[in-house]
């Protein structure tokens, strides 16, 4: 799936939702916001992972970055940040993105 295509759910619900495509591996799925909006939701760890490969550094230089330039970022459209640990229930969360079915029960 596409990383365009990954988002096509949340942005028909939420056509301001914020996303971010460098971090798609980190995506789970929406849900309802703080302010009652529906909003991306993320892997943190998996992100932190994602930037420690992307940039070299280590998983404490890459934890500071993220939590730093995304995860204590706040507004109605930004995303909902969430530690999935251990990795194993990650691995079960994260495929549920593709069973997302239409009102009738169809798969997409």
């Amino acid at each position: 799936m596409s990383d365009e295509g990954l988002y096509v759910l949340l942005l028909e619900a939420n056509p301001e939702a914020v996303v971010y495509p460098e971090f798609a591996a980190s995506y789970i799925r929406f849900a309802d916001g703080p302010e009652g909006n529906v909003v991306a939701v993320y892997d943190r760890d998996r992100a932190i992972e994602t930037i420690t490969r992307r940039d070299g550094c280590t998983m404490e230089e890459a934890r500071d970055f993220v939590d730093y330039n995304y995860t204590t970022v706040s507004g109605p459209n930004l995303p909902i940040w969430v530690d999935v640990s251990p990795s194993y229930v990650r691995d079960w969360l994260v495929p549920l993105r593709f069973l997302d079915v239409t009102e009738e029960g169809e798969p997409l």
